[in-house]
């Protein structure tokens, strides 16, 4: 029989921070116990209240999406003193699913919430803790937390960063596609006045079929025809201006159309890169 599975810790998040009024608490996910390496104690979210008059009192939880890591964490609860709990006015335990954890399990010291509906419900009020007053380790890894998540957690983080990615992807692949076809119609445009001059004057710009150009305006020189030499050189000149400067811009465009390419397959590695490579420990949380 396979292992009930509970609400990931990004929904758990999202239904505890409908209960703490963003007035009065701030509600932090994955908070360590300090800051460094050597730190391996982290709690899933940690609470604290503003306000003077209800005691600036300190909650943190543990979010349990699976039984095994809950039976896991009863081998050694007092890891937990070791971590973020001794900080806390209450300290919380919020299973992802009713089957997850037991009432009858729940330390003493320890609430206990979970699901009902689509709602968190708390079945364990948390009892009042001693805490510890908070030392610096703990407040630097609190305003780094701050400054690092703006209070969301690890894995809704990383969804923003790929939705983001990916809709910017999907513009600069829509604005490069609008570009090419914008740059094509005036390639096919220039392409039929190129054709509509060659049916109309009987000349072929890529390969001349009347012999030598030289003789034939030599001929037209001696009968000196000014004025027909005049407006055929107008008429060449501007179509010839009109050619370049659409065949620049179709360039321009097909070069920018390859440099948007490259850098979507340079993000592509990168992301590939940084998914395979070794976290930073220093901005990394580690596991509860």
């Amino acid at each position: 029989m396979s292992e009930k599975v509970g609400w990931a810790e990004e929904v758990i998040f999202s239904k505890l921070k409908l209960q703490y009024n963003e007035q009065e608490w701030v509600l932090l996910p994955q908070v360590r116990r300090g800051t460094g390496g050597y730190v391996v104690r982290t709690a899933d979210a940690v609470a604290m209240n503003c306000w003077r008059s209800r005691g600036l009192v300190i909650h943190g939880f543990e979010f349990k999406s699976r039984r095994s890591d809950w039976i896991r964490e009863l081998k050694a609860p007092e890891k937990q003193e070791q971590g973020i709990y001794r900080f806390c006015d209450r300290w919380w335990i919020i299973a992802g699913h009713p089957d997850i954890v037991k009432l009858e399990e729940v330390p003493d010291p320890w609430g206990f919430a979970r699901p009902e509906g689509d709602k968190l419900k708390i079945v364990k009020k948390a009892p009042k803790l001693k805490p510890e007053p908070l030392d610096r380790p703990f407040i630097a890894s609190v305003l780094r937390n701050i400054r690092d998540k703006s209070g969301l957690p690890d894995t809704i983080l990383k969804k923003k960063y790929q939705e983001g990615f990916e809709e910017g992807r999907r513009w600069a692949l829509k604005e490069g596609h609008a570009d090419a076809q914008h740059w094509k119609a005036a390639h096919d445009k220039l392409l039929a006045l190129h054709r509509e001059f060659e049916q109309t004057s009987g000349l072929h710009i890529n390969h001349w079929t009347m012999g030598d150009v030289g003789e034939l305006v030599q001929l037209l020189r001696n009968f000196r025809p000014t004025a027909i030499l005049q407006r055929s050189k107008k008429m060449w000149d501007q179509e010839l201006s009109t050619a370049q400067r659409q065949v620049e811009r179709l360039e321009s465009a097909l070069a920018q159309a390859v440099e948007l390419e490259k850098k979507v397959e340079a993000r592509r590695r990168r992301k590939k890169r940084g998914n395979q490579s070794p976290r930073d420990p220093e901005s990394t949380p580690h596991p509860a």
